[in-house]
């Protein structure tokens, strides 16, 4: 988004992975409730989660998951970058 990374791709010993942006708070409780969730890998880990594949892992949660992450970015955009994106 407008140079920002809100979502990228990484693959571990053969394992696909997906790191999202994730609210602090939000991170730890998935990390605790779900073991396909993990600090995000060579990420701030504070503020990054990597999601791997795994069978109880549905396509709902990991839309939820990659759309609330462009929105914690879009929130960090100045104001004039937020109304552009909001505006196309």
């Amino acid at each position: 988004i407008l140079e920002k990374i809100f979502m990228l791709t990484v693959e571990v010993s053969g394992v696909k992975m997906i790191n999202v942006k994730c609210d602090p708070y939000k991170s730890q409780e998935y990390q605790e409730l779900y073991p396909f969730i993990i600090p995000g890998y060579h990420m701030n880990k504070k503020h990054w989660i990597s999601i791997k594949p795994h069978k109880n892992l549905t396509s709902d949660f990991l839309r939820d998951l990659i759309g609330d992450s462009y929105d914690l970015v879009v929130k960090k955009l100045p104001l004039k970058d937020q109304k552009r994106l909001n505006n196309q």
